[in-house]
């Protein structure tokens, strides 16, 4: 409580006057007192309840303010239909242990809990409350208090303790929270006769009464521990026969409430190392298992019954302990190798390997015995279990690196490969061999759940390999089962994050495949691995505006809304769609129309109201002045007005993959090998300054060079913007038609041009010239 005050004195809007203080815990004690003692609803105060206590909350100053402010109350919502006057709020406390806490403080007299003059039979008028579970925690407070008497504690415990309830009955529970009590009045003279009679009740009498004896039991972990322990090792010590339950009850309960107890640890050491009965043995091992961890004389004590025993039982038994106890021990490792090497039996060795999985990260003689074992094993199972754990703890060690290789090379079963594959991809990530292995296996295997399991192995071991890349994105083309494709694509997020081949292999699958549910799965991607990504947002965007199917549209709206990052972008989604928010839309195809105003809503949430405005428009609000000066109306521009009006366009739409290119002087060549040479030239000045162009010497050299250009930028579009003040040749004409299947290609020309379809033609002085180039590299 000190440090809550602290933490709110630091903020003056929290300071509170030492009076108001003291009466606002008085006050909460109270209305604490009140709640818990009520028959439902003890932690859910309704307004007008806590109003008693508090004043009203909306009053400045009141007690009710306080408690708000300073945050001991809280509300919690409207009262349910269950509660009294359900219109009205509800609060809480901070925890319930805070209003514990307080009601504790609210009680001056243990009177309250148990009636004083109580002889052997209730006393009219009075509760019981030592017996009503709600008030167990506030009982132990209440003794936990500096501010009372030691006296008054120590009056109240020993009326616990001499509690005669007439039956024989309720004394014993009686007695039970006063061991509990005692906990947190550690200095009560009767502490250690409590827990001694506690001792006795539940392992001292053989034929006690088994209720009691469980209810002793149940209480020992929530009494003062150390003086548990010290009774339950006298126990221990003195009960000669190992067939006695209460061996083995005792050796359980140090099991749970003596970890790290050093007298606990030696004294079950000692009964370990003295018997001579397997049962014992195993009993007293579990129990170093859970209270020794990291103890030597522990862990040497385990290792010797596991080198001398013969019974499988007691071995297993002691290798978990090791397993729990002994983590990265060289003692116990070399202890559990050796009985690996020596034992036949088939179960044994799986299980000593499990435990060495879980000891032995990162050890040679561990590596090596796994090695070795994997080796001389015939049975699958068995070899694909030892593959598992050396891929857990060999990670890096060249040994198992080249032996799991040699698995790899020899062994010509599907299921077995791909299994190894995924461990040496886990002790060598980006192991190439393993890598090649699993794609193999991908794109021959005709089993959909096989190949799933291969493209999760590839989501662990293959983050940014772009052959892992390519084979995920063929299977999620070529795999039906809607489950399977789904880890399909869970692999690729988890390998292509940011990765540019990636997003540029998947927009080639969204625009060009006609399944509905590949489109959606691709969208799905696009959030692990194309976050603020423009080509991404733009392939959605061309998609969303295409498709017919409501669900893939509703998909790519909501991924295209996660995906959009930057200023730049939402005022690229403003430009894209709002030539959907028309009244044709909305009576034509409503999803659409929706779908687009919900991305718009986003947008302007996002952007600064003239930079949606300006979006709206094109970002045509304000004509460059050169092109209203310099085109007077009917003339055919100049060459300088077209270069101008070039440059204002590519300015204008830095957004887009577009690029532009004078052709002027190509026109002019002989040849079409001069030509395709030259508009290489240009292409590779334009896209990769510092690169030196290929040569090239036909139309079809140079759609290959294009295609490797692509795949370089990372982009699946290039529009080529084409300035001329002449016409095209017939064969310059073809030359570029040749081209369009890597090539989006239009002509601004003084003229229209008669193209051949893709090619656009666009005329220099025509009004709508931005919007038209805009609407063309829309449509793609």
């Amino acid at each position: 409580m000190k440090g809550h005050y602290q933490w709110k004195d630091e903020q003056k809007p929290f300071q509170i006057p030492l009076e108001v203080q003291e009466c606002l815990h008085q006050q909460l004690g109270e209305l604490a007192k009140t709640a818990i003692n009520r028959e439902q609803f003890r932690f859910r105060l309704e307004e007008k309840f806590v109003e008693q206590y508090l004043g009203k909350p909306q009053w400045e100053n009141t007690l009710f303010y306080w408690a708000l402010k300073l945050g001991w109350l809280n509300r919690v919502g409207l009262a349910s239909v269950e509660e009294k006057d359900s219109d009205q709020a509800v609060y809480a406390f901070f925890h319930p242990t805070f209003q514990e806490y307080f009601a504790a403080l609210a009680i001056k007299d243990w009177d309250y809990f148990l009636p004083r003059n109580h002889v052997n039979c209730p006393v009219e008028g009075k509760e019981y409350r030592i017996f009503q579970p709600q008030w167990k925690q506030v009982i132990l407070l209440w003794l936990g208090r500096d501010d009372l008497e030691v006296g008054e504690k120590e009056g109240f415990i020993q009326k616990l303790v001499s509690f005669d309830d007439g039956y024989d009955f309720y004394c014993y529970r009686a007695y039970f929270l006063s061991a509990v009590g005692i906990n947190e009045f550690k200095e009560c003279s009767l502490s250690d006769t409590i827990v001694e009679e506690i001792i006795e009740w539940g392992f001292g009498y053989f034929n006690f009464i088994y209720l009691i004896k469980e209810g002793a039991k149940t209480v020992l972990p929530e009494t003062i521990r150390k003086n548990a322990i010290a009774n339950l090792i006298r126990v221990l010590e003195t009960t000669e026969d190992e067939d006695d339950p209460r061996y083995y009850d005792v050796a359980n309960i140090l099991g749970k409430i003596a970890v790290g107890n050093e007298l606990a640890i030696r004294a079950l050491i000692r009964h370990l190392e003295i018997t001579e009965d397997e049962n014992t043995r195993r009993m007293v091992a579990e129990s170093l298992g859970k209270i020794a961890v990291g103890n030597e004389l522990a862990i040497r004590a385990l290792i010797r019954v596991l080198e001398t025993t013969e019974d499988e039982n007691t071995r297993r038994m002691v290798a978990e302990s090791l397993g729990k106890i002994a983590i990265g021990n060289e003692l116990a490792i070399r202890a559990l190798i050796r009985v690996l090497e020596t034992t036949k039996d088939e179960d044994d060795r799986r299980y000593f390997v499990k435990i060495l999985g879980k000891i032995a990260v990162g050890n040679e003689l561990a590596i090596r015995a796994l090695i070795g074992v994997l080796e001389t094993t015939k049975d699958e199972d068995d070899r694909r279990y030892f593959v598992k754990i050396l891929g857990k703890i060999a990670v890096g060690n060249e040994l198992a690196i080249r032996a799991l290789i040699g698995v790899l090379e020899t062994t010509k079963d599907e299921d077995d490969r791909s299994f190894v594959a995924e461990s040496l991809g886990k002790i060598d990530p980006g192991n190439e061999l393993a890598i090649r292995v699993l794609i193999g296996i991908l794109e021959t295997t005709e089993d959909e759940f096989d190949r799933s399991f291969v493209a999760e192995s590839l989501g662990k071991i293959a983050v940014g390999n772009e052959l892992a890349i390519r084979a995920l994105i063929r299977a999620l083309e070529t795999t039906e089962e809607e489950i399977e494709r789904w880890r399909v694509g869970k692999s690729l997020g988890k390998i292509a994050v940011g990765n540019e081949l990636a997003i540029w292999l998947s927009i080639q699958v969204l625009e060009t495949t006609e399944d509905e549910d590949t489109r959606s799965f691709v969208a799905d991607i696009f959030e692990e691995i194309a976050v603020g990504n423009e080509l991404a947002i733009q392939a959605l965007i061309r998609v969303l505006e295409i498709t017919k199917n409501r669900s893939t549209r509703w998909n790519l709206a909501t991924m295209l809304g996660k995906i959009i990052k930057t200023q730049k972008q939402y005022e690229y989604v403003v430009f894209a769609l709002n030539h959907n928010l028309t009244d044709e839309v909305y009576k034509n195809n409503f999803d659409l129309f929706y779908r687009c105003y919900e991305l718009l809503w986003q947008c302007a949430q996002n952007l600064p109201y003239p930079k949606f405005y300006q979006a709206w428009h094109h970002n045509t609000l304000t004509p460059h002045p050169e092109i209203i000066d310099n085109t007077p109306v009917g003339n055919t521009p100049t060459v300088r007005q077209l270069e101008q009006q070039f440059t204002d366009i590519c300015t204008q739409l830095p957004h887009l993959p577009l690029h532009c290119i004078n052709v002027n002087k190509l026109l002019t060549l002989n040849t079409k090998n001069e030509f395709v040479q030259a508009f290489c030239n240009r292409l590779y000045q334009k896209l990769l300054p510092d690169e030196t162009p290929p040569e090239v010497q036909t139309p079809a050299n140079l759609e290959t060079k294009i295609i490797h250009l692509k795949q370089q930028l990372q982009t699946p579009h290039l529009f080529i913007l084409l300035l001329a003040d002449g016409t095209p040749t017939p064969e310059v004409i073809d030359c570029c038609d040749y081209l369009t299947d890597v090539l989006h290609l239009g002509w601004i020309t003084p003229d229209p041009l008669p193209l051949p379809f893709p090619q656009r033609s666009f005329v220099a002085s025509q009004e709508n010239l931005l919007e038209a180039v805009e609407s063309w590299v829309r449509e793609y």
